[in-house]
């Protein structure tokens, strides 16, 4: 009868533990794996309105922040748009700080589509930024140490083509920043 050797018994717990790492590692490669999945795909299925929104909100930010630097300051700042490169700005001491829209998103607005401000007024959308100050419409916005805000509208829509959202300045008190989505031919101010 041969006896057992507690080398022989430690080899067979070895084995057993052994496979029991291997399970181990399985799961968790396989929980890391699930999880990159879900990440990828919440971030490619993420709807576009959110990325919408959160230009309008940023945007709005800016411009309230632009507005109370300058009546601390009591300097005229002015917001300019460039259409091509999807960017704002403003100018101070020479020194460009601008902001990017999204790449989901561009100023302009849909086809056949009229404005949130004034729903009495079918106004048709003619440009995607405009602004009148000082009775001349200009596509840019300025803000004075008064407090006086250019009255207008600018307009950021998804680059597909099928959503689209504002912030208008309203003429009748310069200082309220709305915004708005445009979704299924329906404003829904936000």
């Amino acid at each position: 009868m041969k006896k057992s050797c507690p080398l022989h018994i430690w080899n067979k717990q070895n084995k057993k533990n052994k496979n029991s790492f291997i399970l181990i590692e399985l799961i968790i490669v396989t929980s890391l794996l699930i999880l990159g999945a879900t990440i990828w795909f919440c971030q490619i299925s993420i709807s576009p309105t959110i990325y919408l929104k959160l230009d309008l909100k940023q945007l709005a930010q800016f411009i309230l922040y632009l507005q109370q630097k300058s009546i601390s300051r009591g300097i005229k700042y002015t917001i300019s748009f460039d259409e091509q490169k999807q960017e704002y700005y403003y100018l101070e001491k020479g020194k460009k700080h601008k902001k990017q829209l999204y790449k989901t998103n561009a100023f302009g607005f849909l086809p056949n589509s009229y404005s949130p401000s004034f729903p009495r007024h079918k106004n048709k959308i003619k440009n995607a930024i405009l602004f009148q100050y000082e009775g001349k419409y200009e596509k840019q916005l300025t803000l004075t140490p008064s407090g006086k805000t250019s009255a207008g509208t600018i307009y950021i829509k998804t680059k597909k083509n099928n959503i689209m959202g504002a912030i208008t300045i309203d003429p009748s008190y310069t200082k309220q920043i709305r915004k708005y989505i445009y979704i299924n031919s329906v404003w829904e101010k936000i």
